[in-house]
């Protein structure tokens, strides 16, 4: 395989020669060949060399890198400003890195030091100041970049916050929780879908479907066989063989037929 890097109006400035090329991040561009993963500079002269066995480009100014069995954190000259000590580590975001020791998951900061304790069996990333996270004799909950557990670990299921709400399971149902953990659902559906832009959820229960806001509220009732994604302000639904369109306040604007 043959890549090769152009500029802005098509001119190829970069040849090469790999297997695979990623845009350019902090200077450098990852690329790989024959199973083994390094860095390259805007002249195509690598600046780190194809020694990994798994890297991704770099975030905020650190490449996680995999070396033998641990993961570690370079620099954009290829010294390695956090060592090779993890089982397991993402890209940095917001100044947070999630990575594992001792089959436990927790959260480091730009010097490598702890923030989030390993005690975690599962960690999501922040969003809006929330991850989700799961201890397998507990269950699953939120805790803020601190590591303090600040929705309770008693769900079977959680989902990232989008919009100041995120979709939890518990005892088999679904339902919504605000950032404060208040349940602004009954957790009562069967099954439960963001759809339009994470602006509505899709709800099932007992075979139906109907839609629900982010206040929790219901705004069409829970008895389509099919509602299908909005598109220009619209979603076709279906009842028992029979079809018409709802707008996005679940107002049924064209005659069910």
């Amino acid at each position: 395989n043959r890549s090769s890097f152009i500029d802005y109006f098509g001119n190829e400035v970069i040849q090469l020669n790999y297997d695979n090329t990623e845009s350019f991040s902090c200077g450098l561009a990852l690329v790989s060949k024959n199973g083994k993963f390094g860095f390259i500079d805007h002249l195509g002269i690598e600046v780190v060399p194809l020694i990994f066995k798994q890297a991704f480009s770099f975030s905020e100014g650190f490449a996680v890198v995999e070396y033998g069995d641990n993961w570690g954190f370079i620099d954009n000259s290829g010294f390695f400003r956090i060592p090779l000590i993890f089982e397991y580590a993402e890209s940095f975001s917001n100044g947070l890195a999630l990575v594992s020791k001792n089959g436990k998951f927790g959260f480091i900061d730009y010097r490598g030091i702890e923030v989030v304790p390993f005690k975690f069996d599962s960690v999501g990333q922040f969003n809006y100041g929330l991850a989700s996270a799961s201890i397998d004799k507990c269950g699953s909950g939120y805790i803020d970049q601190y590591g303090k557990i600040v929705i309770p670990l008693k769900y079977e299921m959680v989902e990232s916050f989008v919009n100041g709400i995120a979709r939890v399971k518990l005892n088999g149902k679904w339902g919504l929780i605000d950032m404060s953990g208040v349940e602004i659902t009954p957790l009562k559906y069967d099954s439960i879908v963001a759809i339009d832009g994470n602006n509505l959820s899709q709800v099932e229960l007992n075979g139906k479907k109907g839609l629900v806001d982010n206040t929790g509220k219901e705004i069409t009732p829970i008895k389509w066989d099919y509602i299908s994604s909005f598109k220009e302000n619209f979603a076709s639904v279906e009842l028992n063989n029979k079809w018409g369109f709802i707008d996005r306040s679940g107002k049924e604007i064209a005659a069910i037929k």
